[in-house]
């Protein structure tokens, strides 16, 4: 098996993707950063909730190349935050994240409150169905494998372009 690690690093430096991480659980979001950074990602923009990230978003020239967003933030929650940046045409790959994957969130919509299926499998239906590109979605607490191949999956994809 190869290790995504060494993968990474073999890569030419420009095809190292910017991600901007959005995790409101601090923890999570520093051992995924270390994780990441030790793939030799360095371009990692963070933030702790759906508000703060919108900002970082509207505010980053160019844009990241991936977000990897939790579903389950207090405040404006991962299915907002994605919502909103499909309205603003988003053209990179999203990576959707919870660590709550039994059933969807109860909501005001009445559609979506009789929707019986996973969170992760409705927010990965709601952001295509809105025209994002959705790479995974996965169940924290995310391993070091499995982010090391998502790395290696976006930065074949990006090299081959």
């Amino acid at each position: 098996m190869s290790n995504p690690v060494n993968s990474l690093q073999s890569s030419s430096e420009s095809a190292a993707p910017s991600i901007l991480l959005i995790d409101d659980d601090v923890f999570h979001c520093e051992l995924l950063l270390d994780m990441l950074s030790d793939l030799g990602v360095e371009q990692i923009l963070t933030a702790h909730s759906g508000t703060q990230a919108l900002e970082i978003f509207k505010s980053a020239d160019p844009k990241p190349d991936l977000l990897l967003c939790d579903l389950c933030m207090p405040g404006m929650d991962g299915f907002e935050f994605l919502s909103r940046i499909a309205n603003k045409r988003f053209q990179g790959e999203v990576v959707i994240m919870s660590s709550y994957d039994h059933q969807a969130p109860a909501t005001g919509d009445w559609a979506l409150s009789n929707y019986k299926a996973s969170a992760l499998k409705l927010a990965e239906k709601l952001a295509r169905v809105q025209g994002l590109k959705v790479r995974a979605t996965l169940e924290k607490p995310i391993s070091r494998q499995q982010l090391g191949d998502l790395m290696v999956q976006l930065q074949s994809t990006r090299v081959s372009l």
